[in-house]
């Protein structure tokens, strides 16, 4: 689902992680330490100011959740977050809802690539907090033609 009209365009987008069980025995047992799965999703709305030299801005809401089972059946053993400031270590899930602001450019045919900041005013754990993101695009077989931009 993803609109292009007049250089803006709306894409939503969800992935579902399942966590690797560790090798390494936790210290207290020789149980292994088995994380949760996890829930990224991102909603951007990207408006390209320029589109002959590929410039624009993206504006992504994006959410990360730890969930409190695994898709394997594994029971979690991992806490989400560990003990702050003499709290108890919590459960397994953790939520963290954050706002990335960014400009992209089109360097080349080829290249494409953007830089913003995350930050993360919803949630548990990482609230608060200030994430840089560079990130480069390569698209393969152009041959000479222009890149679109997304």
């Amino acid at each position: 689902l993803k609109r292009k009209r007049f250089s803006f365009s709306i894409s939503p987008f969800a992935w579902f992680s399942v966590a690797l069980v560790s090798n390494a025995p936790t210290e207290s047992s020789l149980s292994f330490l088995v994380p949760s799965d996890l829930v990224n999703w991102r909603l951007m709305l990207e408006h390209v100011l320029d589109d002959s030299r590929g410039f624009g801005y993206v504006i992504e809401l994006i959410g990360l959740h730890g969930l409190a089972w695994r898709l394997d059946g594994h029971d979690v053993n991992v806490p989400a977050m560990g003990s702050v400031q003499g709290f108890p270590q919590s459960s397994p899930t953790f939520s963290v809802i954050g706002i990335q602001p960014s400009i992209e450019y089109k360097f080349s045919n080829n290249i494409v690539m953007a830089g913003g900041v995350l930050f993360t005013p919803i949630g548990q754990s990482q609230l608060n907090a200030i994430y840089p993101n560079f990130t480069m695009y390569y698209y393969w077989g152009s041959k000479g033609r222009p890149v679109m931009m997304r």
